[in-house]
């Protein structure tokens, strides 16, 4: 009967905290495209790797034309490739809020499996598992982040010997569902370092090591092109990430960034549990002997948790410090380009683990249990309160209750699909060219737009593309570039966004219709536009005397329900 009764409560927890989740994404049923989404690197570059590869799939074409006059599809790999398929059936905003709900499932059902398998209190894990699945995570890096939890407990469980394929499934759902160079070569890396230690031992864990290397042949067959490049093998041409000059930083100031706020593609709005965190490791250090063997474990597993924090922002502060920058600047290669400290995407899973220790700590510790209760769910209260009101929820649900106010751009904005399907329409009916049949420079406005709804760029967001096309559509911006030196840095040593930019606006930028924006002297070389085959500049904001560098106005776009206002030019022929 007790049997009976503890598996009733542990279902009635799942089943509720897969009902908090799904509550969380009313916002999202009842807006529609209406609904608010974090833009940069989502609904401006990353979304673009999916829709293409979806497309593309099964015609068996390795060149994407719609984006950098031909992008290859080794450079437009998806962070989560299984992802994909939902892309293929969908529609792609249908398949991005599908992937993002999966992704709440994932995080809160593992967090809530690990949690109770560490701690043995279901009420914390319930409580810290529904948090941690409404931090704001980016959808488009699948389960690097939000899935390590659901990972964690199934390496775990075969670590200590069970044997069930459905451990082994969620290793490989990880692996399909995760990128290689965010989080995938940690998490090799960690797995196979524990099977070597072990084997010295002579205490392999079979089943253990057999989901390691589960990890690295899935991560070997869906990024075998990312990482024969990070070796150095093959025979592709140079790309633009060889120009790359990364900047330093002061050693604290890149600690204290890390430490206290996290980043900002997982973010974890941590600042509350550090001071806990301390106060109950000096208790622990002051009473451990006296301690049970429950709690000094615990106590453990937060000091671990709490070195491991740590240690992460001691080592992106080195990483980034100025002395070795300039000397990853003068390797070049793989040691300047890849970003091997992104341990600090586990800040999330590490802050709120020990969040749920620390109060299964707290009660455990204080013999009162009202006093303990009350302590726990005052620092579960505040964890709550702090995530849900700086969660894409709290955004959504404010949009879905005024939007006149909020002041969000929504995926409808972004996009703005009727008023380009109007720009592709008048080009159809003045040219009678279909889209595929020419291309288009955007100013002011992000080249995914153009992409999302049908259009050929010349311009895009690639983070590994051809140093020779970098080269040659600098030619395009080469004045614009002279008169904006923040634009020219930006260019010259980044370039992952190769944009048509205007030295009248710093980096890349929304210009929507409210801000009435007018480009004064702009002047590109479009001798080398028309080389590249673009007959259209699609512009967020007037150009003053478009004449002067060979344009012509052709026609000015804008509708009530529209973001933009766009002003279509034509390229001298």
């Amino acid at each position: 009967m007790k049997i009976f009764k503890s598996c009733q409560t542990k279902s009635l927890f799942l089943l509720c905290g897969i009902l908090i989740v799904t509550l969380g994404y009313i916002p999202y049923m009842v807006l529609g495209k209406g609904s608010v989404f974090v833009t940069t690197d989502q609904l401006d570059d990353e979304i673009l790797t999916y829709v293409l590869t979806a497309k593309h799939l099964f015609n068996g074409q390795t060149l994407y034309p719609e984006i950098m006059c031909g992008l290859s599809h080794k450079s437009m790999m998806p962070p989560a490739i299984l992802f994909t398929l939902t892309y293929t059936v969908f529609s792609p905003f249908i398949a991005f809020l599908i992937n993002q709900y999966f992704i709440s499932l994932v995080a809160f059902i593992g967090m809530y499996l690990l949690c109770k398998h560490l701690l043995r209190n279901m009420f914390i894990s319930f409580c810290t598992a529904v948090i941690f699945s409404y931090l704001p995570f980016f959808p488009v890096y699948g389960l690097s982040i939000m899935g390590v939890p659901l990972l964690l407990y199934a390496l775990l469980k075969l670590y200590e010997g069970e044997n069930r394929l459905f451990y082994y499934g969620i290793v490989i759902l990880y692996c399909f569902c995760s990128a290689f160079h965010l989080t995938g070569y940690i998490i090799v890396g960690i797995t196979m370092l524990i099977s070597f230690i072990d084997f010295m031992k002579k205490n392999v864990k079979k089943r253990f090591l057999i989901a390691s290397l589960l990890l690295l042949c899935g991560y070997l067959i869906q990024d075998y092109y990312l990482i024969i490049q990070i070796l150095g093998m093959g025979s592709q041409e140079a790309s633009h990430r060889e120009e790359f000059i990364i900047a330093g930083m002061n050693f604290w100031d890149g600690f204290r960034a890390v430490f206290v706020n996290g980043f900002s593609h997982g973010i974890s709005y941590h600042k509350f549990i550090v001071l806990p965190a301390i106060a109950v490791s000096l208790y622990g250090i002051c009473r451990y002997q006296k301690l049970s063997k429950e709690s000094q474990k615990e106590l453990k597993l937060i000091w671990g948790l709490f070195s491991a924090a740590i240690l992460i922002a001691v080592f992106f502060a080195v990483f980034h410090c100025h002395a070795i920058v300039s000397l990853r600047n003068r390797i070049g290669g793989v040691i300047k380009y890849f970003q091997i400290d992104r341990f600090y995407w586990f800040y999330p899973i590490i802050w709120y683990l020990m969040l749920a220790c620390i109060c299964s700590f707290i009660w455990k510790q204080i013999h009162l249990k009202y006093i303990a209760g009350t302590v726990c769910m005052l620092l579960l209260a505040i964890a709550g309160i702090f995530v849900l009101w700086n969660s894409n929820f709290k955004k959504n649900f404010r949009q879905m209750i005024d939007s006149a106010t909020s002041n969000q751009i929504t995926w409808a904005d972004f996009y703005s699909e009727n008023l380009f399907h109007e720009v592709a329409h008048y080009i159809e009916t003045q040219s009678g060219m279909q889209q595929n049949e020419y291309r288009v420079g955007n100013l002011g406005i992000h080249p995914a737009v153009s992409i999302m709804n049908g259009f050929y760029t010349i311009d895009g967001y690639s983070n590994n593309y051809s140093l020779n096309y970098k080269h040659e559509f600098r030619e395009i911006i080469a004045y614009e570039l002279s008169q904006n030196e923040y634009n020219k840095i930006y260019f010259d040593n980044w370039g992952s966004r190769c944009y048509i930019f205007a030295s009248d606006y710093n980096g890349s930028a929304i210009l929507g219709k409210e801000e009435h924006f007018v480009f004064n002297d702009f002047l590109i070389q479009t001798e080398k536009i028309k080389e590249l085959g673009c007959h259209y500049i699609i512009s967020a904001g007037e150009i003053l005397n478009p004449e002067l560098t060979g344009l012509t106005l052709c026609n000015i776009f804008e509708r009530d329900d529209s973001y933009y206002r766009i002003y279509l030019y034509e390229v001298a022929k």
